[in-house]
């Protein structure tokens, strides 16, 4: 919450800045469920007049929210942070062991959200687009 660390001052303390962007959508969204509470890029807007990275420590949505989109959901978001320049970036939950739903594998396996986030990490890194 920008308005915690203006009240606070710590801001004159900090390397960085972290969020937990829940609810967020890429840019564009264009999903077949009609949920989120506006886009990352308003949100990490909130956060330039402090002057310092915004990481992000934790970042995902549950299966239940982005349907069969989940891999589109979380290659939007690694897009977007890249064009936002956010430094650091962790996606919440490998494995749907952990929280059912939020992850890439399931039991160990692969599932398609996985080979679109993987695909979009290494878009970004390679400056090419691999996989839409």
């Amino acid at each position: 919450d920008p308005s915690y660390v203006t009240r606070s001052k710590c801001h004159r303390y900090l390397d960085a800045l972290s969020i937990h962007p829940y609810g967020k959508l890429p840019a564009g969204w264009t999903g077949e469920t009609d949920w989120g509470l506006g886009d990352l890029e308003h949100l990490i807007e909130l956060y330039t007049p402090f002057h310092l990275p915004v990481w992000i420590s934790e970042f995902g949505a549950p299966e239940k929210e982005t349907g069969t989109e989940h891999g589109k959901y979380l290659a939007g978001m690694v897009r977007d942070m890249n064009r936002l320049e956010v430094p650091v970036a962790i996606q919440f939950c490998a494995d749907d062991t952990m929280v059912r739903g939020f992850g890439m594998f399931d039991e160990g396996w692969p599932k398609e959200s996985w080979r679109r986030f993987r695909a979009a990490v290494s878009e970004v890194r390679n400056g090419v687009e691999q996989y839409t």
